[in-house]
């Protein structure tokens, strides 16, 4: 059947006025429960029934659990309809309401009564009066297949009958029936016929599946061509995939659209990897510690084993060769169940930031593209692409290539923007990669062919040769997002009196800004990192335990203070200012 078969078929069952026993059938994986579910949501308003109840199999010990379960998880779905509009209060209304105060008043105590000495001798009639309010229900059984051995098919199979014949509920029963085995599969062939009204086929094709989960906008629009890509028409890892989606698009909407492309592309895999049994997914572990050297055949090294080269096949047609740091991150929801903030922040910002500069080195290459690639009359429009793509790729240009770039421009004249560029050029550097101005360890000097470029880096060399104080340091990263490779030498220098001194002379609004600047390095992985955080977490502990009042300030950054004096700090010796 077609999906708009079933849910025709559905929807028929749960309006119609007289009570059914309906199968819904399918293999395992295709998403029979979770799109039930999702069914009775969208449909609630529409379904005949007030009261709707829905039971797993698994796990149930025999019948009268049975009952229990289907009294106990009974939910009203909707008002009984026409109250609302002004309609009478029928007998049948006030029915319903009193077997739903019923169910309110007996239902939590169902699990004490066989406990009880007292109620133990009447718990046979509690439980009877309970069963006694279900009828006129919409009934879910899930899970036949897995039912106790204690609880046999046919049991379940009377018990359904009963609920429709007597109860005049509808029922619908969903099971797998190819899991069905041994006696079950012989009681299923001799009784379906005699029991179920009629069956439902589901069987999803990936594309009607693919489009119950993912919306046809955004980001869901690629997650939907990646998971039809893999061919996984299984709705519950469908769902999953789009849940780590959601998770991480508000990390990556603003960023490079890269980022968001490996997001997608990679939720949907490792989700599909780990969720799955089999279904032709690679394993979830094979996948996790991926590398560029699976897919190398060396001469000294045996043959890949059949199972491994399909995987590598499936893999690399999917376009994925590699689980980097991104990726770990997604496999850590996985296992995990919840995101890690700092991780995450710091796993997009490199991915960002590597796509961004893949990004602009092709557009500075396109600009060389001009110049190298014909012979039209376009000197103003290669000016105007080296002054774009130089400016936005300033920080990742090496010196050659930056030299080589004004040079070309000074022959053709442009000696003004030849001159901006360079000074641009070297500000950049200074602020972000002070070490590419030492000319003492460039082993390319020899190609640098502009001479004014030389010297100009020599001279912003030299200005930079002394290192910024730690005050210096700090007060920079509180007014800019990240730091350069000067900044953690500072600050990993800096001792715990160091930073104690540092936040002692603070005050006004930069104290906030100044401190947590420091703080944030405490949120991520790297060991120097932890080092810089941890001594700036000791010296506010330090401060705070001066006074009370300092106690207040420094627990507002989230630190606690321990009971102990703050030990002297001699105020007159200098903090770390060299590398």
């Amino acid at each position: 059947m077609s999906l708009e078969m079933v849910e025709a078929a559905l929807a028929d069952f749960v309006s119609s006025k007289d009570s059914r026993l309906v199968a819904l059938s399918g293999p395992w994986g295709v998403g029979k429960t979770y799109y039930w579910k999702r069914f009775v949501e969208r449909q609630a308003a529409k379904v005949g029934p007030p009261l709707y109840s829905y039971v797993s199999l698994f796990g149930i010990p025999d019948l009268s659990s049975l009952k229990d379960a289907v009294f106990e998880s009974s939910v009203r779905l909707h008002e009984p309809g026409g109250l609302q509009g002004g309609r009478e209060i029928t007998f049948r209304d006030r029915v319903m309401d009193l077997r739903t105060r019923l169910a309110q008043a007996v239902g939590p105590y169902l699990g004490l009564i066989g406990k009880v000495p007292k109620l133990k001798e009447i718990a046979p009639f509690l439980r009877s009066v309970a069963f006694l309010s279900v009828s006129d229900y919409l009934i879910c059984l899930d899970d036949l297949e897995r039912h106790s051995r204690a609880l046999p098919l046919k049991d379940i199979l009377g018990f359904m009958t009963m609920l429709r014949d007597e109860r005049k509920s509808r029922v619908l029963a969903i099971l797998n029936t190819d899991a069905l085995g041994g006696d079950d599969a012989e009681d299923y062939k001799r009784f379906r016929e005699k029991v179920f009204d009629y069956e439902i086929t589901f069987r999803p094709s990936p594309e009607d599946s693919i489009g119950i989960v993912f919306p046809n906008k955004g980001p869901y629009t690629q997650a939907a061509e990646y998971s039809q890509q893999l061919g996984i028409q299984n709705l519950r890892i469908l769902s999953r995939a789009k849940r780590v989606i959601d998770l991480l698009a508000p990390y990556v909407s603003e960023l490079d659209p890269a980022v968001m492309r490996q997001v997608i592309h990679s939720s949907v895999l490792l989700t599909w990897c780990y969720n799955s049994h089999g279904e032709n997914a690679p394993p979830f572990d094979y996948v996790r510690r991926l590398n560029f050297g699976a897919f190398i055949k060396l001469p000294d090294t045996k043959d890949v084993p059949a199972e491994k080269s399909k995987w590598n096949d499936l893999l690399s047609r999917y376009d994925y060769t590699n689980t980097d740091d991104l990726d770990l991150v997604i496999c850590d929801i996985l296992e995990q169940g919840f995101l890690d903030q700092p991780r995450v922040l710091e796993a997009v910002s490199g991915r960002h930031d590597a796509a961004v500069r893949v990004g602009i080195e092709q557009e500075f290459k396109a600009a060389w593209d001009i110049y190298h690639g014909g012979f039209g009359n376009d000197e103003v429009r290669l000016a105007s692409a080296f002054d774009q793509s130089f400016r936005k790729g300033a920080r990742w240009i090496n010196l050659v290539n930056a030299s080589a770039t004004t040079r070309l421009l000074r022959d053709l004249g442009h000696e003004e923007l030849a001159d901006d560029l360079m000074n641009y050029w070297i500000k950049v550097q200074s602020e972000n990669n002070p070490v590419a101005l030492n000319l003492e360890n460039n082993d390319f000097l020899e190609d640098v062919k502009d001479q004014a470029f030389l010297k100009a880096v020599a001279k912003a060399s030299s200005a930079l040769g002394k290192a910024p104080t730690l005050d210096e340091v700090a007060r920079s990263l509180s007014k800019k997002n990240g730091w350069n490779p000067v900044d953690e030498r500072v600050l990993s220098a800096a001792s715990e009196d160091d930073f104690y001194r540092l936040f002692k002379s603070l005050s006004g609004a930069e104290t906030r800004s100044c401190i947590r600047a420091c703080l944030r390095f405490g949120e991520f992985e790297r060991r120097d990192y932890v080092e810089i955080g941890a001594k700036a977490r000791a010296a506010l502990q330090r401060i705070g335990a001066e006074s009370p009042l300092n106690r207040r300030r420094v627990q507002s950054f989230g630190i606690d203070v321990p009971n102990q004096t703050a030990p002297k700090v001699d105020d007159n010796k200098p903090a770390a200012s060299r590398h």
